[in-house]
């Protein structure tokens, strides 16, 4: 093969694996769509020497196989999987996301050139008229940073790349300015995040390497150059490093990292409504419920916030007050598959098992795969008393999320109580190869290969799990009854006793009583 179609086989090798990365990037961050602007700026600029409409053609037709990897990005999305578009609030209007983009630009260059505001959550407000000051002043700046930038392309030894750098970066902000919204609560006006500034800051960063090219070249000395460069590496890795540790403190868990963001944007209600989350799934009730409030003084009506009040009231028991509120969220919410199923849930926890039941049945017909309201109709079945139909909707529920210990413990009872223990026996097998760990499970099987008649092998499944946890009051119970049916009866009493002072009130406490009283002599 000659060296020239070594040379084209190698640019069509390049071109094809351009397509693909640009297409997977797509489908990491949708932003990469800014690249199309790349490609036809560079081609625009590289045509200099023609004239301005085939300029604009060439850049058109150099950007087109990728403007055609992005239409079929879009098909696929919004055609074939139907994944909707982010609904904007009524107060998203075309015209306001042109008035705010000035202030938005001027605030992503702010963050790049100075990363001090660091938060999860922007409040953007949206500029609502042309005499709005935030307009005005953000219009002056980047008329000065664009002035700015010519005067030094025009001076500089790299004018194309300079220009071509300051070219793009403009370029890669349009997608970022929600001229079709980015999707986000409503009262985040022009959405922002730090993480949409990916692409920018690679342009931006360009012409900071540019500058700082220009700066050391004015030094003589290649000594001098080199302290420079590395003084100036070392102030801003030490600079940004420390705020990187001082970041990551925030993210320890999940409490921490939503206190701060509520602290930083006291005005957010869904930090608010996210950290009552996080402290309910603490154990901590108190503080949520104060989250809560703080977010329903916010605004009240809110989904989001009903929905999380109505949680709050489910942890609390207090279903007959949750099922009001509920209702409202399902109301705004009408296909929300999360919310119908637990407005079943509260349907059926206050007695309205009629209402429950259609609510259920159309969400396993339309959504199989969703595992929760196959759990809300086996506790239904369960307690109707209809065993059958209860194994049937536990095993669906157990099918799509395995990982729930106690569906499995009360399917696996549902199943010994059928006679059905090798099932049951199975069943606990099956749980545990993901968490062998689990002393409760492990004293299950035993009780479970206990009914089955297999005692070896119920004090082998016993001892594992007292080898866990020694002071499982359950397993320790199921211990002294198989220590008493092979004749130890001595042992099996004290175990009884110690299980009796300790615990009387408890499951283990009072079998272990009822034991002891059947047992002969005194304990």
């Amino acid at each position: 093969m000659s060296d020239e179609a070594t040379s084209s086989a190698r640019r069509r090798g390049l071109f094809v694996s351009s397509l693909i990365s640009f297409a997977l990037a797509l489908l990491a961050k949708e932003m990469a769509a800014a690249v199309l602007f790349w490609i036809a700026s560079d081609a625009f600029m590289k045509s200099a020497d023609r004239p301005l409409a085939k300029r604009i053609a060439t850049a058109l037709r150099r950007a087109m196989p990728w403007l055609a990897v992005l239409a079929l990005y879009a098909v696929t999305r919004f055609a074939l999987l139907g994944v909707p578009p982010p609904a904007a609030p009524a107060e998203h209007t075309l015209a306001r996301a042109l008035w705010s983009a000035p202030s938005t630009i001027v605030r992503y260059l702010a963050w790049m050139a100075w990363p001090r505001e660091r938060s999860a959550y922007v409040q953007n407000p949206y500029v609502t008229s042309l005499a709005d000051p935030r307009l005005g002043v953000a219009l002056v700046a980047l008329i000065l940073i664009g002035a700015l930038l010519l005067r030094w392309a025009r001076r500089s030894n790299q004018p194309r790349a300079v220009a071509g750098a300051g070219a793009m970066l403009a370029l890669t902000f349009l997608p970022i300015l929600n001229f079709a919204r980015i999707a986000g609560p409503p009262d985040m006006g022009a959405v922002m995040a730090e993480r949409f500034a990916y692409m920018p800051s690679f342009f931006f960063l360009l012409l900071v390497v540019l500058a700082c090219d220009a700066l050391v070249q004015r030094f003589p000395v290649r000594r001098a150059r080199a302290a420079l460069v590395a003084v100036f590496l070392l102030c801003v890795s030490t600079i940004l490093s420390a705020q990187t540790i001082a970041r990551n403190r925030d993210w320890q868990d999940d409490i921490r990292f939503f206190e701060q963001e509520a602290r930083r944007t006291p005005g957010a209600p869904l930090l608010w409504t996210n950290l009552a989350q996080a402290q309910m799934r603490a154990g901590n009730p108190v503080a949520a419920n104060e989250s809560i409030r703080h977010a329903e003084a916010l605004m009240p009506q809110a989904t989001w916030v009903l929905a999380v009040r109505a949680q709050w009231l489910t942890l609390a028991g207090r279903y007959a007050e949750a099922l009001p509120i509920q209702e409202r969220v399902v109301h705004a919410e009408k296909k929300n598959s999360l919310a119908l199923n637990n407005l079943a849930f509260l349907q059926r926890s206050t007695g309205h098992v009629d209402l429950a039941l259609p609510v259920l049945r159309d969400l396993v017909e339309r959504l199989p795969t969703y595992p929760d309201p196959w759990l809300n109709l086996a506790e239904i079945d369960r307690a109707a008393g209809d065993r059958e139909a209860a194994v049937t909707s536990y095993t669906r529920y157990l099918d799509l999320r395995p990982r729930d210990l106690r569906a499995v413990e009360v399917l696996a009872g549902l199943l010994s109580a059928a006679g059905r223990a090798a099932d049951a026996e199975a069943l606990y097998l099956g749980a545990m190869r993901g968490d062998s760990f689990d002393a409760s499970l492990w004293n299950n099987l035993g009780a479970a290969r206990l009914a089955s008649g297999d005692s070896a092998g119920a004090l082998a499944a016993i001892e594992r799990a007292l080898g866990i946890d020694p002071a499982q009051p359950l397993a320790r119970f199921n211990r002294a009854k198989l220590l008493a049916l092979s004749g130890r009866v001595e042992e099996s009493r004290a175990i009884y006793s110690e299980l009796v002072r300790e615990a009387p009130d408890s499951t283990a406490g009072a079998s272990a009583a009822r034991e002891l009283a059947g047992m002969e002599g005194p304990p």
